[in-house]
């Protein structure tokens, strides 16, 4: 395989619904607890997150200053911030948006904490600015033209040696790696509550996609987690 090997990793309600007020309620706490426990479990080399995810659980909301760095020539291709970094938080943000403060995710659960960043830019909609303060931050980026999720994971196995990743939302980024035949792997962790109808699903759309249950587990509290691995394309 000429890229990682993906896995859809999320918490979802009993209708499928991955973002919400119910993740807050008190049946979804054991959810979470299991979700992340099986996180850490997986041992893969790293994380994928679109933008808005990545910033809620990790960057916040400020955007890089891009404007400082203007005027600032950039080497073309992709770049690498940690040749020696071994766990990675990729971030899928087209346009270099995410106002990193470090090149490493800072985070007290240790499935997540000192993973180096990457950003998966696209090079015909991201600014020379926001490429020159992720190098000089330190932010490892590479890029595609257009969007294009087979070629960037072949870059990430590529320069960096990842061979697994646990892909963890939102639902617009699942569904374009679903539309892009790369989701090896689903890992449900399933809350006992029902959502609301305006919640978003795992998927924000989505194809007829086979897969074959491996395991299913029964948790106290009404959690079940579901594993699946996709049949032969």
């Amino acid at each position: 395989m000429n890229r990682p090997y993906i896995i859809c990793h999320m918490v979802t309600s009993i209708d499928g619904k991955v973002t919400g007020n119910f993740l807050s309620r008190p049946e979804c706490e054991k959810a979470t607890e299991i979700y992340y426990e099986i996180h850490r479990n997986y041992k893969a080399d790293g994380f994928i997150c679109g933008r808005n995810t990545m910033e809620e659980s990790f960057a916040g909301k400020d955007d890089a200053p891009h404007y400082k760095y203007k005027n600032v020539e950039v080497p073309s291709g992709d770049f690498i911030g940690d040749k020696d970094a071994k766990f990675f938080a990729v971030s899928f943000d087209r346009h270099g948006h995410i106002g990193w403060k470090s090149n490493y995710i800072k985070d007290d659960d240790p499935g997540y904490d000192n993973a180096h960043i990457i950003e998966v830019v696209e090079f015909d909609a991201v600014g020379t600015g926001a490429l020159a303060y992720f190098r000089d931050v330190g932010i490892s980026y590479v890029g595609t033209i257009g969007a294009n999720i087979p070629l960037a994971l072949q870059k990430l196995k590529e320069n960096f040696g990842i061979n697994t990743l646990l892909l963890e939302g939102g639902s617009a980024i699942n569904a374009s790696f679903l539309y892009a035949d790369v989701i090896d792997e689903l890992s449900i962790v399933v809350a006992p509550v029902i959502a609301t109808r305006t919640d978003k699903s795992l998927f924000e759309y989505s194809k007829i996609t086979d897969f074959e249950l491996k395991e299913i587990k029964q948790y106290d509290n009404g959690v079940v987690w579901m594993n699946y691995v996709r049949t032969e394309k």
